[in-house]
């Protein structure tokens, strides 16, 4: 126990281990309680591809529609699939021969969250999408299908002006925080998220920096400004009613 905790610490630091210890504690002995924590990073669309002519080639990518039979082998469940695409997401599966292997999703306006009772909006919108949900089958994490997942969004943005794609990453997940680094990615705001059963206690970084609510009622929504952009005043966003 004692060396797993020293492990969180060297690897998440000492706030975001605490406080990952607290919400497995409140998971295991008070499930009504739960604590999130997320960076928001934006992520440099690339000029060029990530891997080189004829490297991959065994994984194809393409875009998949809402009645594509390869969604029901993704990891995720149906509702949240119709109602990504209700709300304009667009997703891509990269395939092993016959098997879908992994996916990428984007969305080019509001996000609203899964997780916690929030909407994420990057800003600009001409110029920033937002992107979640990568996934990659552990049998095939050790290969080129992460980065033909990435080169096949990058030219789908770039062939749309697109210059930036944001999104947020659990400040308790290590290895995705190094691997978005990896492709460039810098944090431009925080989000902890503390909910008490129907209740939902939100601290940001960003505005509204702080919002208590019901879930099921209101969302607090916050535009995520990349860098080199200023936020017009407009952008201080109060709570969304759903």
């Amino acid at each position: 126990m004692i060396s797993k905790i020293k492990a969180n610490v060297r690897e998440l630091g000492w706030i975001n281990a605490f406080l990952y210890g607290l919400d497995r504690g409140f998971r295991r002995f008070a499930p009504a309680l739960s604590v999130y924590r997320y960076y928001f990073v934006a992520q440099p669309v690339p000029e060029a591809a990530l891997l080189p002519p004829g490297r991959g080639a065994t994984i194809m990518v393409r875009q998949l529609a809402e009645d594509d039979p390869a969604l029901r082998f993704l990891p995720v469940e149906e509702r949240i699939v119709a109602a990504r695409f209700r709300h304009d997401a667009v997703c891509f599966g990269a395939f092993r021969g016959e098997t879908v292997i992994g996916c990428l999703w984007l969305c080019f306006d509001r996000y609203i969250e899964d997780e916690v009772a929030s909407i994420f909006r990057p800003w600009p919108g001409d110029r920033a999408c937002w992107d979640f949900d990568l996934y990659i089958d552990p049998k095939y994490r050790v290969g080129f299908a992460f980065a033909r997942l990435w080169d096949t969004a990058y030219a789908y943005l770039r062939d749309r002006g697109y210059r930036w794609t944001v999104s947020r990453i659990s400040a308790f997940n290590a290895v995705s925080l190094n691997s978005h680094a990896k492709l460039g990615a810098v944090r431009v705001g925080s989000l902890l998220v503390l909910r008490a059963g129907g209740v939902q206690v939100s601290l940001s970084s960003l505005r509204p920096f702080v919002n208590v609510g019901m879930r099921k009622r209101t969302m607090p929504e916050y535009r995520i400004v990349v860098p080199g952009e200023t936020p017009r005043p407009e952008h201080a966003v109060l709570t969304n009613t759903r």
